[in-house]
């Protein structure tokens, strides 16, 4: 893997694909995390690719157990945006200082063709299942999968946290 990053240009060049480096990144705490308020990428990447974008970008991935605690708070699909918030608190769900809102990004098998949007996404955690899997969230309208695995060579959302110290 080839990565490049331009400060100055605000980028960065994962074996020649760019990615738009956050410089101030909002973030909403809930479950205890600082999450990022937008996902790190539109693309979606594998999971060797996930763990990159968030190394560069000073950020990581959640964990399997972060997302088992996540899992745990208040959620509610919003069929207008297409995905679902989660918070700490029932009244502060929608509310984009106070709650987390995950798209329903899809996923991108193998071949490249992504399927999906708008109704389930998967986003990588950084616990590895195996040599060829990982965990991962993923969500649809009615559920919330905290610990589901799969190949890493699916591409699946970025949502990076920092810990709360930093």
């Amino acid at each position: 893997m080839n990565i490049i990053i331009c400060e100055k240009q605000g980028i960065v060049v994962v074996d020649g694909v760019i990615y738009e480096k956050q410089t101030e990144i909002d973030y909403v705490i809930v479950a205890g995390l600082k999450w990022d308020k937008k996902n790190i990428t539109d693309k979606l990447c594998t999971f060797q690719e996930a763990n990159s974008i968030a190394l560069n970008a000073c950020k990581r991935l959640p964990t399997k157990e972060e997302f088992q605690k996540l899992s745990k708070c208040y959620s509610v699909w919003d069929n207008e945006l297409k995905g679902k918030w989660f918070s700490n608190e029932k009244n502060d769900l929608k509310n984009p200082n106070k709650s987390l809102f995950l798209p329903a990004a899809g996923d991108r098998s193998t071949d490249g063709a992504v399927y999906n949007q708008g109704t389930s996404g998967s986003y990588w955690s950084s616990t590895p299942y195996s040599s060829s899997y990982a965990y991962n969230l993923n969500l649809n309208s009615s559920n919330v999968y905290p610990s589901c695995n799969d190949n890493r060579s699916l591409g699946f959302a970025v949502r990076c946290v920092n810990n709360l110290n930093k």
